[in-house]
């Protein structure tokens, strides 16, 4: 970590990269605060997951990236505890327990900043679209029964901050915490870390 900073500290402005193309492909873990589906309030659970990701950066400048890329998320299990689900025929919620699997894919595009020569500061902002699936539905309570499937598209608000490293000449590494803002149907916050390899073609 302390090399990390003492990198940054000393970084001198990003030099030679304006008209850079850079492929990215990247893994890590992506985290939803995922609100019940079919409960009449509350119910909200946090799910960790597998997350990847496929992008295409572009510098317009010497600090000015244009970036692009498609996110993938396999299924996660989420448990939603103490909720209310409305069933034709009972006037009153039912309590009980909904579960569910849910997987999604996005686009994103953006902007970001660069600074630094070999270690680089990133900061940027990202939008674009969320599709979830929900899949696996189920109630159990005082009456136990299956709920349909169903999926929702979100606009997605995406700011991050990382770092970056240029190991060998084309090639670089970065470390990207993203924050999620999902807006549309059942919006929610969520949070990823994905670590990524670059290569770089400069045109």
């Amino acid at each position: 970590m302390m090399l990390v900073v003492a990198g940054l500290l000393s970084a001198a402005p990003a030099q030679a990269d304006r008209g850079a193309l850079s492929l990215d492909v990247g893994a890590g873990a992506a985290g939803l605060n995922l609100p019940a589906p079919y409960a009449t309030g509350g119910g909200n659970t946090v799910g960790v997951g597998f997350e990847t990701m496929v992008g295409l950066r572009y510098a317009l400048t010497n600090a000015l990236e244009f970036t692009a890329a498609a996110y993938f998320e396999p299924n996660v299990t989420y448990v939603h505890d103490g909720v209310g689900v409305q069933v034709p025929g009972n006037a009153r919620p039912l309590p009980g327990t909904v579960t569910n699997s849910l997987y999604f894919v996005g686009a994103v595009g953006g902007l970001r900043y660069v600074g630094g020569s070999v270690w680089k500061l990133v900061v940027g902002l990202e939008a674009g679209w969320c599709h979830r699936v929900y899949t696996g539905v189920r109630f159990d309570g005082s009456a136990s029964f299956p709920l349909p499937s169903f999926s929702t598209n979100n606009f997605v608000l995406q700011p991050l901050l990382g770092v970056e490293w240029a190991f060998a000449d084309h090639w670089s590494a970065s470390l990207i915490p993203r924050f999620m803002v999902l807006i549309g149907p059942d919006a929610t916050l969520g949070a990823s870390l994905l670590l990524s390899i670059s290569y770089s073609w400069f045109l």
